[in-house]
């Protein structure tokens, strides 16, 4: 379908033909997502928490596109691995979380150290060049310390929406190891 309609761009001269191959990949890359999204939605809808889910998924997202990790190697994996993350996020962490509050804050500082000291993860479908490298590292660190304030600032105010900020910073680090683990990252774009 995607290349149906970049041929179809290229025959009416609304796209060059050397852009053919950049347009297939950008425009599956966003259609992608959309779906990804789309099912995320309708699950965090399914399972009736969307404030919730909206507030994990901001965070999550908005740290994790600075820190990379562990990506899974199709589209069906991601969408089955993106559902039961969120599924986790929002029904078993929570319930976890009240029962071990210290647990989670020390999972917390260490998740942190984590993001700190590894990210971000050089994916190889990224291939990051050093300097890439350095600027995400930069945006990582202040996208972290921007939800560590709204974390402390939600218990300062004694609010319960915080606990989805935290979790979505440990998932982050939990992936980061997990692509560590299995090596999936990749030192850096030798081409550049």
């Amino acid at each position: 379908m995607v290349e149906y309609f970049v041929d179809y761009l290229i025959r009416t001269e609304s796209l060059e033909e050397e852009y053919r191959d950049q347009s297939i990949y950008g425009l599956t890359l966003i259609i992608e997502k959309v779906v990804a999204y789309s099912v995320l939605f309708c699950f965090i809808l399914l399972i009736g928490k969307v404030t919730e889910g909206l507030i994990f998924l901001a965070a999550f997202i908005f740290l994790r596109q600075t820190t990379g990790g562990f990506h899974a190697k199709s589209v069906p994996g991601c969408l089955i691995g993106s559902t039961l993350t969120v599924f986790a996020a929002l029904q078993i962490s929570p319930v976890l979380m009240q029962e071990h509050e210290i647990l989670f804050a020390v999972l917390l500082f260490l998740s942190s150290l984590c993001i700190l000291v590894f990210a971000p993860i050089n994916h190889p479908n990224l291939m990051l060049s050093k300097e890439e490298k350095k600027h995400l590292r930069f945006k990582g660190k202040l996208r972290l310390c921007a939800e560590l304030g709204i974390v402390a600032m939600g218990y300062l105010l004694h609010m319960r929406w915080q606990q989805y900020i935290m979790i979505s910073i440990i998932i982050c680090a939990v992936f980061i190891l997990l692509s560590k683990l299995i090596r999936q990252e990749v030192l850096e774009d030798e081409d550049r």
